[in-house]
């Protein structure tokens, strides 16, 4: 499994019957099992599961593209005012699906990007979603 690239379990979809939840929910309980405390390997135990499915028990995966699950470790979204969406940081600027916040504090203020030039300020949960449109967060 070292050797795979981490399928990132942040956004997924299965059927309400699909047999791989009982697939998932036994390899994910196995883990935990193991574990006598909570740690950074515990804490993964769940995407572990996933992988494990995909890579080694070879179930059926449909790989997406980053806009379905935008890693904000990596890079922050830009700013769209004109249609009020999150988009990739680099032409042609596609909206994005889903922003996952991976980064070590979930409500931080960060600097976004707009595509009209300007910068705002706001956290990307999605409760402040409308904080990125108010005129008065803007700082340039």
């Amino acid at each position: 499994m070292t050797l795979k690239p981490m399928l990132n379990a942040g956004v997924f979809a299965m059927s309400k019957d699909s047999p791989l939840w009982d697939a998932w929910r036994d390899i994910y309980t196995a883990a935990l099992q193991k574990q006598t405390r909570l740690t950074t390997q515990g804490f993964m135990a769940d995407q572990l599961g996933l992988n494990i499915l995909a890579y080694l028990q070879n179930q059926p995966y449909e790989l997406l593209p980053a806009a379905f699950n935008w890693i904000t470790f990596y890079a922050l979204p830009k700013f769209d005012p004109a249609t009020g969406l999150y988009v990739e940081p680099s032409p042609p600027y596609r909206p994005l699906s889903q922003i996952h916040l991976t980064r070590s504090i979930k409500t931080q203020i960060e600097k976004i990007q707009c595509l009209d030039g300007r910068v705002i300020e706001t956290p990307l949960t999605y409760s402040a979603r409308p904080a990125a449109l108010q005129e008065s967060r803007k700082i340039s």
